[in-house]
């Protein structure tokens, strides 16, 4: 069984992997407005999920300013992944596929 610290350092390395991206590329004051925040919010959601970090310890890790947007990209997810109407399959399928290569 993985401890706190190795199963945070699986989800970050195997997350860059499943996305072909670096951390550095995840960094969100470096690249804010591009493809990659839909990856920073499955990474959020796994963090948040598998592990027992609190939002501000997610939003150092990830290398936010602030740690009330670690909440708004969550937040966002579980909204593409809820079953109402506005779910969308696409993401679905990318986060089941995503939770899957990660093992978790």
């Amino acid at each position: 069984m993985m401890t706190q610290a190795e199963r945070v350092e699986h989800i970050m390395n195997e997350s860059c992997r499943y996305f072909g991206v670096t951390k550095e590329e995840l960094t969100p004051h470096l690249h804010p407005k591009t493809e990659y925040v839909t990856d920073r919010q499955f990474i959020i959601k796994a963090l948040t999920d598998h592990t027992t970090l609190s939002q501000i310890r997610i939003a150092k890790l990830l290398g936010y300013r602030q740690h009330q947007t670690v909440k708004y990209h969550y937040n966002a997810i579980c909204n593409d992944l809820s079953e109402d109407v506005y779910g969308s399959d696409k993401i679905k399928r990318l986060y089941k596929d995503y939770i899957s290569y990660l093992n978790l």
